[in-house]
């Protein structure tokens, strides 16, 4: 989901539960950073399927772009999702 035109947030489940979840900016939504939740790669490559290999340094640079809030959840967003086509 892109919140606001501005965050990326991301949240995957497996049969009804929550596995992963992801927010490009804590921040604007005024919590503290967190570090990336360790189950996020694992989630995102079992969603994705066996048919993309997807390593963990593409996975990063699709996640978490640098830049100020307004472009780096738009950017995020965009490359996940051309990640998964």
């Amino acid at each position: 989901m892109l919140h606001d035109g501005e965050v990326f947030t991301l949240h995957l489940y497996e049969a009804g539960d929550l596995v992963a979840a992801h927010v490009s900016s804590h921040a604007y939504f005024d919590e503290p950073e967190r570090p990336l939740d360790a189950a996020l790669l694992p989630a995102v490559r079992r969603f994705a399927g066996d048919g993309l290999d997807l390593s963990d340094a593409a996975l990063l640079a699709a996640l978490t772009p640098p830049g100020p809030i307004d472009v780096d959840g738009w950017l995020a967003f965009r490359r996940v999702a051309g990640l998964l086509d």
